[in-house]
């Protein structure tokens, strides 16, 4: 009988340790997501869009931090999108073929959503960031139609009636339900910042009045 109990032991153990190292094995070949820099990374890109606004100039080593952080596809890329859209929307004639040129393939190489291809570090799901990356995409969809988007080989145009319909569906949340996330200053702001950029550049009038409605009644809240 205690032959019997530790065979049957020996034998639980060797599973054991075989399961663990054939996980072990597996998990090595696991690509790591993308994740924040251990030290802050200042991309400025606010700061860029206020010195454009009031007459001043852009740089390429001005672009290059926001280049790098948001191809490494660290969260809160979206976030930097807002304002690089802004900038290429109301003063792209005046920037200089380089910086347009580091700017629009950032836009066309980027990932826009949780089910393209490719690794992140991104968060997608939450409320504020389902309309980011969505008026992220329409806006840069809109901006450049007939170009390919590397990330996932569809057009500009093809961008933009996705992103459409997840535009639409998150205004109608909205709408409906009103925001999970009213507590937040913090994610109001960048509510906003999309609502604003789909108001002021968007060509499609259900898109503008519809943003136009759901802005109003945030800042009624």
């Amino acid at each position: 009988m205690k032959r019997y109990v530790l065979v049957l032991l020996a034998l639980v153990l060797f599973a054991g340790i075989t399961s663990v190292l054939l996980e072990w094995r597996v998990n090595q070949k696991i690509v790591v997501c993308a994740s924040r820099p251990a030290t802050a990374v200042h991309t400025r890109e606010n700061e860029l869009l206020w010195r454009v606004h009031h007459g001043g100039d852009i740089t390429l080593a001005d672009v290059q931090p926001i280049r790098k952080f948001v191809d490494s596809r660290y969260d809160c890329s979206d976030f930097r999108l807002q304002s690089v859209l802004r900038i290429l929307y109301e003063y792209g004639d005046q920037l200089s073929p380089d910086i347009h040129h580091e700017l629009k393939r950032m836009l066309l190489d980027f990932k826009y959503w949780m089910t393209e291809p490719g690794n992140d570090g991104m968060c997608f799901w939450s409320e504020n960031h389902q309309i980011l990356f969505a008026a992220a995409e329409y806006l840069a969809g809109q901006l450049y139609p007939k170009d390919v988007f590397t990330n996932n080989g569809e057009t500009g145009q093809h961008r933009m009636d996705q992103a459409r319909m997840r535009i639409l569906s998150w205004l109608r949340w909205r709408w409906l339900y009103g925001f999970s996330e009213w507590y937040s200053n913090v994610y109001y702001v960048e509510d906003i910042a999309a609502l604003s950029n789909l108001i002021d550049f968007a060509q499609d009038e259900e898109i503008v009045r519809k943003s136009q409605i759901i802005l109003d009644l945030l800042m009624y809240d």
